[in-house]
C-alpha cells in the first residue's frame, strides 16, 4: 500500500486515523511507523453525538482505549483533543471523483466540512481496496465531501489535481 510514502510527501504534524471495524483496513501501523519517525502526532475519532462532527482524541500506541458509540474503540475523555491536518477516512465505497459511501451516519462528512472551513489545507486521505472502487458516480448531496487521495492496495488516485 502506497500510504506510507503519501504521509511522508505531506508530513502532517497532526494525522487522525480510526480504529477498523469489520473489513476495513487498518492504518495504525502506518501511523505509528510516522509517529516514530517524524514525532507525528496521531489521534483517534469519537462520536461526541448525533448530527455533529467527530472529536479527535490524541493517542499513542499503548494508550488504553475504550469503546464508544457503535461499539468502536476510541481513547478516554482524558485524552487531549487534536485538531488534524490530514483525516485517513475509513469507506465502503469510492467513485473516480473521490467521493465515499460510509455507515450512513454522515459523521466524517461534517467533520470534513468543518475543518475544512477552519483549514482549507487540511487533507482527507480514503483508504481501502481496489474493489471498492465503483466505475458509476456514487450518489451525493450537497453535504458530501470528496477526498483529496485515495490509497489501496492497487494505486493511488489522487483527486486534488
Amino acid at each position: 500500500m502506497r500510504l506510507l510514502p503519501l504521509l511522508t510527501q505531506h508530513r502532517p504534524a497532526i494525522i487522525a486515523g480510526y480504529y477498523p471495524i469489520h473489513n476495513e483496513i487498518s492504518a495504525l501501523p502506518t501511523l505509528l511507523d510516522m509517529a516514530t519517525l517524524y514525532n507525528t502526532r496521531l489521534a483517534l475519532p469519537v462520536v461526541s453525538g448525533e448530527g455533529q462532527p467527530l472529536l479527535f482524541r490524541q493517542w499513542h500506541e499503548h494508550d488504553r482505549l475504550e469503546k464508544g458509540a457503535f461499539n468502536i474503540l476510541q481513547p478516554g475523555k482524558s485524552a487531549a483533543e487534536l485538531i488534524p491536518d490530514l483525516v485517513i477516512v475509513p469507506l465502503l465505497a469510492f467513485d473516480s471523483r473521490g467521493f465515499r459511501l460510509g455507515y450512513g451516519g454522515g459523521f466524517y462528512d461534517r467533520t470534513l466540512s468543518a475543518l475544512r472551513a477552519e483549514n482549507p489545507g487540511l487533507l482527507a486521505v480514503g483508504i481501502g481496496y481496489g474493489v471498492q472502487h465503483s466505475p458509476e458516480a456514487l450518489p451525493t448531496d450537497k453535504f458530501d465531501q470528496a477526498l483529496d487521495y485515495m490509497v489501496t492496495d492497487t494505486g493511488l488516485w489522487n483527486f486534488s489535481l
